[in-house]
């Protein structure tokens, strides 16, 4: 009789088996790694550039030549063997670490020809940053013009200097999730540092004998100069940047690095939690 009820019951359990092993098998969307549509096509050439060096690629269909450039080694240059092939895939392995999946399809006239990944994932990294602080663009101007000109009890950390260019950290400011921090910059020389690129990240300070370190990057979602961007020559500028809210511990630094388009000079500022706890909040007039 036992016998008899496990035979007709094993149909059930094993469908309720199956049923939550497929439960179980399903992908949070964070492990998910999304994909970017890519055109190719015969007689053009589609241009990738990453932000670090192809390591490996793999391709879904040889149809799609992919070649590495000779020269820039961040650069892969994509054509069609043939025309009209059904979609596939494309995934690139760079030297940063990361996986990029393409969905590669066939178009006579491809749009964009040349596409920065690393605008790209600027750009996605500045909208999730954009969003956690709950303030938009306008509001973050707004309270910009606030501290421009606010006046500091105590100028932040070691000044940083590249040739005749030196900066240093004039305040620190915070308004709900954001911190603001300004910036004096001066240019003792007669060539001009303009067009500046800002990069931020907290760093793990470590010591002289620690060989690898941890770095953290930390998107910008503001960045507005008193003049016109950069310094010009026998001139003086100031700097008001905004960051999402963060904090430091043990040996970590905040690393704001300010480096001149087309240049060599490159201005380093280090901050540490000591500093970012001076930071006082914003008061509307």
């Amino acid at each position: 009789m036992k016998t008899m009820l496990f035979q007709k019951a094993a149909p059930s359990l094993l469908l309720l088996f199956l049923s939550v092993s497929i439960l179980r098998a399903q992908y949070a969307p964070k492990a998910i790694i999304k994909s970017y549509p890519v055109e190719v096509a015969y007689d053009k050439t589609t241009v990738l550039v990453f932000p670090f060096e192809v390591k490996s690629l793999d391709r879904g269909n040889p149809v799609v030549m992919a070649q590495k450039d000779g020269h820039a080694g961040n650069v892969l240059k994509l054509k069609a063997a043939a025309k009209g092939f059904a979609p596939t895939s494309l995934h690139v392995i760079t030297s940063g670490g990361r996986l990029y999946h393409f969905k590669v399809s066939y178009r006579d006239r491809p749009s964009p020809l040349t596409i920065d990944m690393a605008a790209q994932l600027d750009n996605e990294r500045f909208a999730v940053a954009l969003k956690s602080i709950g303030l938009n663009q306008r509001e973050l101007a707004n309270y910009a013009a606030l501290i421009v000109n606010k006046k500091p009890r105590r100028r932040l950390g070691r000044k940083a200097r590249s040739g005749k260019v030196s900066a240093r950290v004039r305040t620190a400011s915070c308004h709900g999730q954001t911190l603001f921090f300004t910036i004096d910059l001066k240019n003792k020389g007669a060539v001009d540092f303009l067009q500046p690129g800002i990069r931020c990240w907290k760093r793990d300070g470590g010591g002289l004998k620690r060989t690898a370190r941890r770095n953290t990057e930390l998107v910008p979602v503001h960045a507005s100069w008193k003049a016109e961007e950069g310094v010009k020559g026998d001139a003086s500028n100031r700097l008001v940047l905004a960051l999402p809210q963060f904090s430091l511990r043990g040996n970590e630094n905040l690393v704001i690095d300010i480096r001149e388009q087309n240049g060599g000079r490159l201005l380093r500022l280090r901050l540490k939690a000591a500093h970012l706890e001076k930071a006082e909040p914003i008061i509307q007039p």
